[in-house]
């Protein structure tokens, strides 16, 4: 198989599932072309003895997910540098991780080596530089060891597997590849030792440590069956709701690919991914809870009228309908269409936030900045998995500044305010409607079910003859008590009266950041209050996935 490929199909918004590889290694390589297929066995198999052995199984089987390779290496001459060329042989990426000044940086390079250092930086997908200065330093050797450190924690820190390219010899100095290899142990990396010496062996240390079922769900998500077309097609809803003023202009062409070509395209197919499952388990339910109630009509037909040839035909027909039944509702489980639904809601709804934020030159919202596929952290759901594998995929944002907050940034952000106020108040508005609405249908039917009862008892009491309106009114009272119980039921499934009061507590919670937009004066604050708004956005969106995740089908049976 083709791992390490960084480039999906491109408009199709499938998520890749990224490995991330940290390097570190000596300068000068006594055999480059030997160690060079070692690391290419790491990256084409090998890899996947770092993970469980179920793990290893799900990535193996993948049908519509990239295994998406990401390098964090300083670029040092050696070991670094070919690294990092491999991965790019690969299609992967690179982050490149400055341990000083660049300028300082590049005078440890020869000449030709300062040239594929070059090379390689212009090709990062990101550059991220560790603060260290050495210019002004009291003590510049003593400054650049600390950088080389910093540099190798980092890699360290923000990888699932380290490679090490090393002679196994003690360490000289600071921030060196055998201090490096052992911090990666002792933070249980798996790492990729490279004989730096004949016959140049690679061994794995913490093998296994790795878990990837998260690619299970991400290639569910990413196999949903999806015409471009139609991801286009919301793609294109989305950005117009986004870039709906003339300020848009003042987005530079750098985020506007950004977004238009990576998380548009992942935020359509979630949305639609969504939207499909949303409509196939309210269907199933309310189907379920309607042939229920037909079913017990047909029952109570066939034992009223038990002495008519009708009666079995509706014993039949009852029997085929608690078939179709079971198997509506067991069908619907088995492809677990509630859970999808809710995943991929939350998941479009990060990559909502995202969008937003990136289009202002803003970092996205996230919950974590370290690698999480070790077994023994916080174990984390696929949607967290692939929504750091999109980001991971951007670019670096600029850092917040003093400069003048952009029209543009005033109007997103107003923009974006407003409308989720609007749509958390009609949200509200309609969750209440449909709960009023079943509770009027409920008590019409039970207030039906009583009278018909009690119209049967005067019946009775005045000795009227009329068997064949009694039995129907039978046959209705026995039915209406079941409707209303059916209707009292998908109320409570789709939990109509939580959903009105949440969207009003987030309204309430939105219309206290209302009048933010106006104030905004620098670029900094537009960042603060998005970044702000963003995580109250991603609350809300946990809160309505936790609220919804109890709702599931099994309760209609």
């Amino acid at each position: 198989m083709n791992y390490g490929s960084s480039k999906p199909v491109p408009g199709t918004g499938r998520i890749p599932f990224c490995v991330s590889f940290g390097v570190t290694g000596h300068r000068f390589l006594p055999d480059g072309d030997q160690i060079a297929e070692r690391v290419r066995e790491i990256f084409q198999e090998r890899f996947l003895e770092c993970f469980d052995e179920e793990s290893a199984s799900a990535l193996r089987r993948v049908r519509a997910t990239p295994i998406a390779f990401t390098v964090v290496t300083p670029l040092a001459t050696g070991a670094d540098q070919l690294v990092a060329r491999i991965a790019m042989e690969q299609q992967g990426r690179l982050e490149a991780v400055l341990p000083f000044e660049q300028e300082e940086y590049l005078k440890d390079f020869a000449p030709g080596p300062r040239a594929d250092f070059d090379s390689l930086l212009r090709s990062a997908t990101r550059c991220t530089p560790t603060g260290v200065k050495v210019s002004g330093a009291p003590d510049p050797d003593e400054a650049k060891r600390e950088g080389y450190l910093k540099a190798g924690e980092y890699v360290v820190k923000h990888c699932d597997v380290v490679i090490a390219i090393w002679n196994e010899e003690p360490e000289r100095g600071k921030g060196g590849t055998a201090e490096i290899v052992a911090l990666a142990l002792k933070s249980n990396k798996p790492t990729f030792i490279i004989s730096a010496t004949p016959p140049y062996q690679a061994t794995l240390k913490n093998g296994g440590r790795l878990q990837g079922q998260s690619v299970q769900q991400i290639d569910e998500s990413n196999s949903f069956p999806l015409a471009d077309g139609e991801i286009r097609k919301r793609a294109d809803e989305e950005l117009a709701g986004i870039y709906n003023d003339p300020s848009c202009s003042e987005v530079p062409e750098r985020l506007r690919q950004v977004v238009t070509g990576r998380l548009l395209p992942c935020f359509a197919r979630a949305s639609l991914v969504a939207e499909a499952n949303q409509k196939r388990y309210q269907r199933t339910a309310m189907f379920a809870y309607l042939l229920t109630t037909v079913s017990v009509a047909l029952l109570a037909i066939a034992v009223v009228w038990h002495d008519s040839p009708a009666s079995l035909l509706c014993f039949c027909l009852e029997s085929a309908l608690l078939v179709l039944l079971y198997g509506m509702v067991h069908h619907a489980q088995k492809e677990q269409v509630h859970r999808k639904w809710l995943e991929n809601r939350s998941l479009a709804e990060r990559l909502r936030i995202a969008l937003i934020l990136v289009s202002c030159g803003v970092a996205p919202v996230r919950f974590s900045k370290t690698r999480r596929l070790l077994i023994d952290t916080e174990t984390r759901d696929w949607i967290s998995t692939g929504f750091e594998s999109i980001l991971e995929e951007l670019p670096n944002m600029p850092e917040p500044t003093d400069e003048p907050c952009s029209r543009f940034g005033k109007h997103i952000c107003t923009n974006w305010i407003q409308s989720q106020i609007t749509y958390h108040e009609r949200k509200a508005q309609k969750a209440e409607l449909k709960n009023a609405r079943l509770e009027t249908g409920r008590n019409t039917a039970f207030l039906c079910a009583l009278l018909l009862s009690i119209m049967h008892v005067i019946m009775k009491m005045e000795h009227l003859e009329a068997e064949t309106i009694e039995k129907l009114i039978s046959v209705v009272a026995i039915t209406l008590p079941v409707a209303g119980a059916a209707l009292e039921a998908f109320r409570t499934l789709m939990e109509y009266p939580r959903i009105a009061s949440h969207s009003k507590a987030m309204k309430s919670s939105l219309e206290q950041l209302s009048d933010q937009p106006g104030k905004l004066t620098s670029h900094s604050r537009l960042a603060a209050l998005l970044t702000q708004t963003g995580r109250l956005m991603l609350i809300e969106s946990q809160d309505w996935k936790e609220l919804l995740r109890f709702a599931d089908l099994e309760r209609t049976t």
